[in-house]
């Protein structure tokens, strides 16, 4: 199978858990990495700032836009207020959501992240997109590196055949 994780990282905690992911796929897979990188630095405080306009994009460098090629798909972005304007403009330049089997990973400190999910599932699903799979992670989850098992589960679930 050919894979592909596509992330966007401020802190560097959903770098770690992708990086985690790519660890745990078993070496008969092709497994690729991207990390989504705005096309500015920012400080925190005008990420945070944009992140209460629901929707906002930010320009980014050229990243793959077109995910027909890959049999599995995982999209890993940080939970911030409303919206993650970085990972905002991937998908909306982003082609092929339908072809993959979508695994999304979301790391987090604050509240809210169900409906932060449940929001990120209806611009998925308005692409043409299904989730198969999901992986949320509290930050003080990633600092102790206790979620091994939450990645096994998300990939396993992630090849299931069953449906």
């Amino acid at each position: 199978m050919k894979i592909l994780i596509v992330f966007f990282s401020y802190t560097g905690n959903t770098r770690k858990v992708a990086l985690d992911i790519a660890n745990n796929i078993s070496d008969d897979h092709v497994v690729e990495i991207e990390e989504i990188r705005s096309h500015k630095e920012h400080k925190y405080m005008f990420w945070l700032l944009s992140s209460f306009i629901p929707g906002r994009c930010s320009k980014i460098h050229d990243i793959h836009k077109d995910l027909r090629n890959y049999d599995i798909v995982c999209l890993g972005l940080p939970k911030w207020t409303f919206s993650c304007p970085p990972f905002n403009q991937y998908l909306k330049k982003v082609v092929g959501l339908k072809s993959p089997r979508l695994g999304v990973f979301i790391t987090y400190g604050g509240f809210d992240v169900e409906r932060y999910y449940n929001s990120l599932l209806r611009k998925i699903e308005n692409k043409g997109g299904n989730i198969r799979s999901k992986l949320i992670l509290r930050r003080s989850e990633v600092d102790i590196g206790n979620y091994q098992e939450k990645i096994k589960k998300f990939y396993r679930s992630l090849l299931d055949d069953s449906d």
